[in-house]
């Protein structure tokens, strides 16, 4: 179909998956792993892959030598990568003593050369090519778009989203080597940025990035791994895991892992599952089989694509949906002789049939079972498909520098308001989801405070009047 990105034959075809053990505070021997190779059809020649690292994660030793980049990203050198080959390699370091434990550390790699050289783009790509970045200024957050391309993007929506709230809807437009800023309330949320995909463009993953806990309120953890991480692109994998303390040592993780009490994800979202395995026998395992039904009323099984491994396996397919993921001769040694080589794991990906019904479930677990011993059954990882889960906190606003924050949203029982050029004294209203007037009080300050009547859990409305004319109206979410 014209317009459609073309496959180009005679390159090589690289991919790149990152992951980790369980990342501990203060721990220093906490691993990131990289698994890569060469589907083909030739040579990859001088091939290397850049990897960025979270800045809590201080890099101790690793099992390939590497060279830091300018950006901060740490390459590694691969050589010729013949067609069919494999290989991996580790970095073993220490995360930060003053994480809170289930904070987010989020890793990113990149294999060149790659896929993207294996594309021809549509008819309408003019050449925009966006990456995101997010720093933490103590009390702002500041977000920056950068056209990295040799043409320039076209218009294109981004959105940031506080915790599961779209907190900021817009649009930019950049030339080549062009880029935008804009700042945020630092306010202890997670803030996620996002930006749509450039028209026709030969590549899949989109600009993304995130900032956990920055700010002096209280911190808002485990959302970054609520929605997906837009890494479609078998050349670039981002991965993100919640640091621990005590844990399960088998059981089954996925990413996104869904938004609320019913773990919402939208349909066509590809799943990435983790399964991590331990052996806390007393005596070393040599065979480790990981056995899993997939549902195929709800996954396409064709799309099952193998991420990255502690360990060499091989997958078969013992009936129509059935897979073992097996691991010979593995050699894993019991947690009392060698604690931290006595763990595994493995990913895979696989992607909804398309366009499911809202509250359609997606349940998976497994079975692992270590040589002869009976099978150790997971968790049962599950989600809900839905649509239009991400409230919208902000839909109107009038105000230089942005939009009035208050928070906490979803508050408790009061609410703080604050504006980087506090415009003058506003009146503050408060409705239900039927229009009715709950709630009005005077704000005549920055940093003003009021403390809201006793009010059921649920969502309402608000607006903001200034000068006589409504100045910002949106949601807020009572706990």
């Amino acid at each position: 179909m014209e317009g459609l990105a073309t496959p180009i034959s005679d390159c090589s075809e690289t991919y790149v998956h990152v992951s980790s053990t369980n990342l501990r505070p203060c721990f220093e021997n906490n691993r990131f792993y990289v698994n890569y190779g060469n589907y083909g059809p030739v040579t990859a020649v001088d091939a290397y892959i850049d990897l960025i690292l979270p800045e809590s994660f201080s890099p101790l030793s690793s099992s390939l030598p590497y060279s830091e980049q300018m950006d901060g990203s740490y390459r590694f050198q691969l050589g010729d990568l013949a067609v069919g080959s494999t290989g991996a390699f580790s970095v073993t370091g220490q995360v930060d003593c003053e994480l809170p434990v289930g904070s987010t550390l989020c890793a990113e790699a990149m294999i060149v050369p790659n896929g993207l050289a294996c594309v021809m783009p549509g008819m309408q790509y003019q050449g925009g090519a966006l990456s995101a970045m997010a720093e933490c200024l103590g009390d702002e957050i500041q977000f920056t778009i950068i056209n990295e391309g040799e043409g320039p993007t076209g218009m294109l929506g981004f959105v940031v989203v506080e915790d599961v709230v779209i907190y900021l809807e817009s649009s930019i437009d950049l030339d080549p080597g062009q880029q935008q800023q804009f700042n945020v309330p630092a306010t202890g949320s997670t803030y996620r940025l996002e930006v749509d995909l450039p028209l026709d463009a030969p590549y899949l993953s989109q600009a993304l990035a995130i900032q956990e806990g920055c700010g002096n309120g209280p911190l808002s953890l485990g959302f970054v791994t609520a929605l997906p991480l837009l890494d479609d692109d078998l050349w670039l994998d981002r991965y993100c895991q919640e640091t621990t303390a005590a844990y399960d040592p088998n059981d089954k993780q996925a990413i996104p892992k869904g938004v609320g009490d019913n773990q919402l994800i939208a349909p066509n979202t590809t799943v990435d599952y983790k399964i991590r395995f331990q052996n806390t026998g007393n005596d070393t395992a040599f065979t480790v089989i990981i056995r899993d039904t997939i549902d195929t009323e709800v996954f396409d099984l064709s799309t099952l694509e193998l991420g990255a491994a502690s360990h060499d396996f091989f997958l078969r397919q013992t009936g129509g949906n059935a897979l073992e993921f097996v691991f010979n001769n593995i050699q894993l040694p019991d947690s009392t002789i060698d604690e931290p080589g006595s763990h595994g794991y493995i990913h895979f990906r696989i992607a909804q049939w398309p366009d499911l019904p809202d509250g359609t479930r997606l349940s998976n677990r497994v079975g692992i079972y270590f040589d002869f011993n009976p099978p150790i059954i997971t968790n049962e990882s599950w989600h809900t498909v839905g649509r239009n889960f991400l409230r919208t906190s902000v839909h109107y606003f009038n105000f230089s520098e942005g939009p009035v924050t208050i928070y906490p949203n979803p508050f408790a029982s009061g609410l703080q308001f604050e504006h980087a050029d506090w415009p003058g004294p506003m009146t503050f209203e408060l409705f239900d989801q039927l229009g009715r007037q709950l709630y009005t009080a005077e704000l005549l300050s920055n940093g003003s405070q009021l403390d809201l009547p006793l009010l059921p859990s649920g969502t309402y409305q608000y607006r903001l009047i200034h000068a006589q004319q409504i100045a910002q109206t949106g949601m807020l979410i009572k706990d």
